[in-house]
């Protein structure tokens, strides 16, 4: 099974040598270990906080909470938080024996902030070598890896409860080539009007770099993301004229190696 924070789990080192089990080794990994990690990305680890953390205490509130209830259903200002889902239902965690463990919204119910089903720690990707970088580490150490981008998966995926997350919300980049040609192509092979995305978060931004003579078969709510480099996944209505926007992909490239 994955590691997870906070599991009592310790597993055995085995000695190939002596052929059997000699010390226990605690499966999360050190403060060395993410040190390590950190020193390998581009930007800093981040440590995923449920937006509720705000209102608590309630009596002397550790941030602004009167911002964080007044963008309780704000999807755009909650994709921008590595903590927050878009149904708030899966920033929560319900044990077995039906206990909830959750940071509520509503701070009068009297109960403690807890994390909940929030990642304590993770990856903001912002280039290939960070996502290359997170994966390695979450397949090293056999941590939960979780994914998330705007907070959307309505199964709750892209939360766990102890595990590792990837977020991958600000792999924003975007071109256009006006003559686009798949690499290794005939010489003699059409060209198209392309656009290269990352991680785009909505449509709203993706309709910024494109010149006012193309039109995108692509349509969305202001966030939801398009298209991401690890699922592909493309949210539209079928438009009139194009089809299917899923239909006028040109070319997925993955760039994805475990080092």
């Amino acid at each position: 099974m994955p590691c997870q924070y906070g599991c009592a789990v310790v597993y055995p080192v085995f000695d190939p040598i002596k052929q059997q089990f000699h010390r226990l080794k605690p499966c999360w990994p050190s403060a060395s270990d993410f040190s390590n990690l950190a020193s390998r990305l581009s930007q800093p680890l981040i440590r995923p906080t449920p937006p509720a953390s705000a209102c608590y205490p309630p009596s002397h509130p550790s941030g602004d909470c009167t911002d964080v209830l007044a963008h309780l259903d704000d999807g755009p200002w909650r994709d921008n938080l590595p903590g927050a889902m878009q149904s708030i239902n899966f920033e929560s965690f319900t044990f077995d024996n039906g206990t909830i463990n959750a940071c509520y919204y509503n701070t009068t119910l009297g109960y403690p902030c807890d994390q909940g089903n929030i990642p304590i720690i993770g990856v903001d990707a912002r280039t290939v070598g960070d996502i290359q970088a997170g994966v390695s580490f979450a397949a090293k150490h056999n941590l939960k890896l979780v994914i998330k981008n705007t907070g959307h998966d309505y199964l709750g995926r892209s939360m766990a409860r102890g595990g590792f997350m990837l977020w991958t919300h600000n792999l924003k980049n975007i071109t256009y080539n006006e003559r686009f040609v798949q690499d290794g192509a005939p010489s003699n092979s059409p060209t198209y009007q392309a656009l290269t995305l990352g991680g785009v978060s909505n449509g709203v931004r993706l309709m910024g770099p494109l010149p006012q003579h193309v039109t995108t078969p692509m349509a969305n709510g202001f966030s939801v993301n398009i298209i991401s480099p690890f699922t592909s996944l493309t949210r539209t209505i079928p438009p009139n004229h194009h089809g299917l926007s899923q239909r006028q992909i040109l070319l997925i490239s993955q760039s994805l190696r475990l080092q």
